[in-house]
């Protein structure tokens, strides 16, 4: 018995199938056979049997494939042998198992035809048939591999062409695979030495195509009568004395299940088509098929198609379009659907028709909703159900059911759904309705790319507490799991590491990975501290000097930035922690006791590495390379013995091993091959490096199986049909995204000659997972795509399918009277279904308390509170200044941190307020420095002085980890050698002696610091000279005096004028004078009267205070430029403020540092928090016209500038 019953609802064929099960009990030992079509399905049934039944068990959910082959081998009783050669239970022509045979065949041919390192000299024994049948593929791997070994220097030849041939035995394998399900009849041509007409077949096409189409045609016939022409027509013969069996055996049926559903198809090729039909008439069959409508669609087509195809053939055609979304993305769904229509016809029945099959077609649809309260959801699958073509759908503006959300970008899009999940699953429904995370399912065709930005908009779990924090549990399925991508990481780095640059992230990444932690009993801050002592060291690039020869000249010998140097500098440390060179090496004295045993583990780390160097080029045979990752897994991982990932990594060998042997077993079976002893067995030597590319597919393959969750479930695109949900969401519906492309294999015949009905096709597998996504959803559907750009902001259209829904809604739906304008309608679409986003989540009106567009959170009350604020209020830093709320320090402050302070307004603020920042680090560079930056060389200068004070010889050898590779080390030395002497001959204009300075603690009286501060007193800790009666301070500095430094110099010159307590005499004597020779200039600085430094320090005492609790927009070195003194007349130049907002603005393109990193620039990240929402320009002109010239005149007034450099160059 074949019985078919369709519905559009999954629900409803469940039903069926419980039904179906009571009319056909089995013992309580006999398993109940589903056939699924996918995993989730499989899943999904029982979970619900589970929830219907209370308990379920004996039910096998099996893929249809794997049933039919499993059903001929019970009947055939094959032996263990035979069982061990197909796998358990894989088909014979599986296309992991034909890749082996491919590939070792094409390996020995091409041997044959070219000499190789296996094979030095010219095979005696050459078959010519099949070098000139493979001409084809030869050429083009000869082709590849000349391209690449120019390319590629250390790559070795042999290994490089098995590469290529791997991947063309992978390409071809999986058409031969497609051509054994979809195009059966080739093959039995194929077999009998013939070949295709595709003279006829291609009719429509050019010449030159057509030749192309008969040459791959030449060496695909002969690939396969040599290699599988005989396990073909094994296959076929046991089909056919397994049907014989079973009608001249009728007992046979008892080993047959007792009934079998299949619950849902997606495809239905014509071989399992002809399964089905003959299985019904020993076997009673249930079909429960999906089916969105339910009228007669089958030749219903696609309006675009129907108007190419009457363009081409005239009107005469009675194909019909009735349903714009179900012809175009309904395609694959019309062809099972019509394929099922031909199946009960009995058009698939070859020769006689069967007898005594009774076929029952029965009707499940649901009817349940009367048409005036439908939502546009509703509408639609209700549209698609009867095929109408009624317009004018009336719209409800509370109707959630349908949302289109046009967002910036991915993230965007994930926030978005975030906020619109938290508010679907608050929404106030009954008890019998409680909405669950497990009702919603979002879909995205890039879920690989996507995964990332899902985590981290979606936790895992709160990383804090917080009530006002809202938790939505979320699972990916379908990916690779963290845990097994971690392992097999892990152990995959061992052999990789060494194979690429390795760089000192490279290996700092490979060390994070928890496997590796717990193999060497590591702990995180023991890895950061690792990567710490490792950059310290130097370690930028490469293993060792070997290791680094590879990429570089012969002539290149510098190691110094190598793995191996800086752990030689760390041994060195170890042993002897003194600054003095050992072999041309510098140990490190920075050690600390505790980091002796990470040096210790990083050395044993370098040894086993360097064990595994080369092996991934090294010749070996499939079982040794198995045998040998077994192995390592054991010794270096055995911490993570029967965790997911070390099962799953065992399970990947274990599939390897059983493919490669199927294959060679295979061949073995196939006694009347006349090319059999010119096969070469599988097991050939093979490099590492594609073994393991091989089982990380396995790997990946073996995960992407979707399956429902008890969360909200994340998925790809097309796994989870067709599976009900009350929330689905598809994310990505961006053009060039959805649909995806069909990834062409060059080698297909079928995508290249005209195509058959049940063809399966990518394209058509994505839109009917969208159709789905409409259909299926029985509350709500959210569809999302990037309708803006980040960059410019310019509209970008969704992809087409969205674009034909909203035409289709616009077309169905009943226009509203524009309230702006009556005499203009409008579409609900418009209006309530279709959304545009702001570009960012805290946009103020996201927050709009009538209509929130943000979940009701930590964010959405913080925000509320931000709307209080009106920004036509006056700025913060216009409020009044005033000292009555300024309290003095209680304890002593030091006089760097003060002027630290006063250099860097923002970053003060914001310190004092309590407000923390979050700055992008620069990563670290994975290359050798070839250049040193301008911090860079300020502390080689910096050392060079610091050498010369303590009269000690500075080598360059001392600076190893720093200093450049290659000859622009020498330069940079000798550059900063010929600036020091030119320094010192500078210092000796002033005595050459630099003053020595000790620790002060400066009181200051209290009537010198604020007029409202009476009781207090300052305390200032400050460094002066050590001498109190010197008239002089000599100092000596590697900045350059400018900017800042200059304003720098000012206070410590006021601070020391008040220490000393300079007198008038003191002035005219000119005694108290500084000077401080920089790198590119010197500054002096004449006395003054105590008094008068009194005042000037009063004022920057008081801006310090004033910018601890108010923004204070006036960057000093900005300021200072603004100020000169004529040389000439002496008199005070101030420049408008206006020409600094050039540069305050950030649009000063000659400054070598980016605005967002000067911290002078209101681009900065401390000022676009601190002003964010005001005018920047009108904050520096406020406090430059206030403060500017109180403060920074003074200082181009009593300080003078000697450009000792320029007048070097004059000279």
């Amino acid at each position: 018995m074949l019985k078919i019953i369709q519905s559009q609802r999954i629900e409803s064929l469940f039903d069926e199938m419980l039904a179906f099960f009571d009319e056909h009990p089995i013992g309580v030992f006999e398993p109940r056979q589903i056939l699924i079509p996918s995993h989730g399905v499989g899943v999904w049934l029982k979970l619900h049997l589970a929830s219907t039944q209370g308990i379920v068990a004996q039910v096998s959910t099996d893929f249809l494939g794997a049933f039919q082959w499993e059903l001929y081998g019970r009947l055939a009783e094959r032996d263990a042998e035979q069982k061990l050669v197909n796998g358990a239970p894989q088909a014979p022509l599986s296309a992991s198992i034909m890749r082996w045979q491919i590939f070792s065949y094409i390996w020995q041919i091409y041997c044959q035809a070219f000499t190789t390192h296996e094979n030095k000299t010219a095979s005696q024994n050459k078959d010519i048939n099949a070098i000139n049948a493979l001409n084809f593929l030869l050429k083009k791997i000869v082709g590849q591999q000349a391209h690449s070994h120019k390319r590629t220097q250390q790559a070795d030849n042999d290994a490089e062409v098995k590469r290529q041939i791997w991947v063309l035995s992978s390409q071809i394998a999986q058409v031969f695979a497609g051509y054994v399900t979809y195009r059966a009849d080739w093959l039995r041509v194929w077999g009998q030495g013939e070949f295709l007409n595709l003279a006829v077949l291609c009719k429509d096409k050019p010449e030159w195509l057509i030749e192309r189409y008969a040459e791959m045609q030449i060496w695909q016939a002969w690939l396969w009568k040599t290699l599988f022409k005989e396990v073909f027509e094994q296959r076929e013969a046991e089909v056919t004395r397994f049907w014989s069996a079973l009608k001249s055996d009728p007992s046979l049926t008892k080993k047959l299940p007792r009934s079998v559903t299949i619950f849902t198809v997606i495809q239905l090729p014509p071989a399992e088509l002809m399964f089905l039909r003959q299985l019904a008439q020993y076997v009673d069959v249930a079909l429960l098929h999906y089916n969105p409508s339910q009228e007669y669609w089958a030749d219903l087509v696609d309006a675009r198609w129907l108007q190419r195809r009457q363009s081409e053939h005239g009107d005469g055609t009675e194909l019909r379009e009735t349903h714009p979304l179900l012809t175009r993305m309904g395609k694959q769904s019309r062809d099972v659907f019509k394929l099922l229509v031909q199946l009960a016809g009995g058009e698939f029945v070859e020769g006689e028709p069967f007898q005594g099959v009774q076929e029952i077609w029965q009707d499940a649809f649901v009817q349940d909703q009367q048409e005036y309260s439908l939502t546009v959801l509703q509408h639609i699958q209700q549209h698609a159900l009867d095929l109408s073509n009624v317009k004018d759908w009336d719209f409800d503006p509370t109707d959630d059911s349908l949302a289109i959300h046009a967002c910036h970008s991915t993230l965007r899009q994930l926030e978005v759904l975030r906020e619109e999940i938290i508010q679907w699953l608050g929404s106030h429904v009954t008890a019998n309705e409680r909405r669950k995370p497990s009702d919603i399912l979002v879909l995205v065709p890039d879920l690989n790319d996507v995964a990332p930005l899902i985590r981290a908009v979606f936790p895992s779990s709160l990383s804090y507490d917080s009530r006002a924090e809202i938790h939505v549990p979320i699972e990916i399925t379908g990916l690779t799991s963290p845990e097994v991508d971690a392992l097999w990481q892990a152990l995959t780095g061992r052999f990789n590491l060494l194979a690429g640059r390795l760089s000192c992230e490279t290996l700092l990444d490979w060390l994070a990975l928890l496997p590796v932690q717990q193999s060497y009993a590591l702990s995180v801050d023991q890895v950061t501290r690792m990567g710490e002592l490792l950059v310290e060291a130097g370690f930028r690039r490469g293993f060792d000097g070997e290791h680094l020869s590879r990429t570089l000249l012969s002539h290149d010998a510098d190691v110094r930035f190598t793995l191996r140097f800086a752990l030689d500098r760390l041994i060195l440390g170890m042993a002897m922690p003194v600054d003095t060179m050992y072999v041309d090496c510098l140990p490190m004295t920075t050690l600390m006791r505790d980091d002796f045993e990470l040096v210790a583990v990083l050395e044993l780390i370098y040894q086993e590495l360097n064990q595994h160097r080369g092996q991934l080029l090294i010749q070996r045979g499939v079982s040794e390379w198995l045998a040998i990752l077994r192995a390592e897994l054991q010794q270096a991982f055995a911490s993570e013995r029967d965790t997911r990932g070390w099962t799953s990594i065992i399970q990947a060998l274990d599939d390897m091993e059983k493919n490669a042997n199927a294959a060679l077993a295979a061949k073995a079976h196939a006694h009347d091959n006349v090319n059999e002893k010119k096969i070469a067995s599988p097991d050939i030597q093979l490099p590492l490096r594609f073994v393991l590319e091989e089982l990380q597919t396995t790997l990946t393959q073996a995960m992407q199986s979707s399956i429902p969750t008890g969360s909200v479930t994340f998925a790809r695109l097309g796994t989870m049909r067709p599976l009900p949900y009350r929330l689905i969401a598809v994310l990505n519906l961006d053009t060039g995204k959805f649909p995806q492309r069909e990834q062409k294999n060059t080698f297909d015949l079928i995508g290249a000659l005209p195509p058959v009905i049940g063809d399966r096709a990518r394209t058509e597998d994505d839109l009917g997972a969208f159709l789905d996504a409409l259909l299926l959803a029985s509350e709500a559907c959210w569809l999302f795509y990037n309708g803006q750009d980040v960059q410019d902001d310019q509209p970008r259209l969704p992809a087409a399918p969205v674009q034909e829904l909203m035409d289709f809604l616009r077309d169905h739906l009943t226009k509203e009277i524009d309230s702006d304008d009556e005499q203009k309608s409008v579409s609900p679409l418009d209006r309530y279904i279709h959304h545009r986003h702001t570009l960012l989540p805290f946009e103020r009106e996201n927050y709009n308390a009538n209509n929130p567009q943000a979940a009701d959170g930590v964010w959405f009350e913080v925000a509320k509170k931000l709307t209080l604020v009106q920004l036509e209020q006056a700025p913060a830093w216009i409020s009044p200044v005033t000292t009555a709320n300024y309290e003095v320090p209680e304890n002593p402050i030091k006089a760097d941190q003060l002027i630290k302070d006063l250099m860097k307004p923002a970053n003060h603020f914001l310190t004092h307020a309590r407000i923390g920042r979050l700055y992008l680090e620069e990563g670290l560079s994975p290359f050798e420095p070839l250049t040193l930056n301008k911090l860079d060389e300020y502390q080689l200068r910096n050392q060079f002085q610091l050498s010369k004070q303590n009269q000690k010889q500075l080598q360059s050898k001392q600076w190893v980890a720093a200093l450049p590779v290659g000859v622009a080390g020498d330069a940079y030395w000798k550059k900063s050698e010929r600036e020091q002497l030119v320094i010192e001959a500078r210092m000796q204009q002033y005595g050459g002696v630099i003053t020595l300075l000790t620790e002060r603690l400066l009181t200051l009286p209290d009537a010198t610091v604020s007029p409202d501060d009476k009781e207090n007193n300052w305390q200032i800790s400050i460094r002066v000279p050590t001498d109190d009666r010197a008239t002089i301070w000599l100092g000596q500095a590697a900045s350059s005096g400018k900017g800042r430094h200059r304003v720098k110099f000012w206070l410590e010159h006021l601070l020391w004028q008040v220490w000393r307590k300079t007198t008038e005499d003191d002035v005219a004597q000119g005694r108290g004078q500084r000077i401080m020779v920089y790198s590119t200039q010197t500054l002096m600085a004449s006395p003054i009267e105590a008094s008068e430094a009194l005042k000037h320090l009063q004022n920057w005492l008081h801006i310090w205070q004033i910018e601890a609790k108010q923004p204070f927009a006036l960057p000093p070195s900005l300021t200072l430029d603004s100020f000169s003194v004529d040389k000439r007349t002496g008199e005070l130049k101030r420049k408008p403020v206006e020409s600094l907002f050039e540069k305050w603005m950030g649009n000063d393109f000659n400054s070598y540092i980016p605005p967002n990193q000067n911290d002078e620039c209101a681009l900065h990240p401390d000022w676009q928090l601190i002003l964010q929402g005001q005018n920047p320009e009108h904050a520096l002109a406020h406090f430059f016209n206030l403060y500017a010239e109180t403060l920074y005149a003074p200082i181009v007034q009593q300080t003078s500038v000697k450009d000792d450099v320029a007048q070097e160059k004059a000279e």
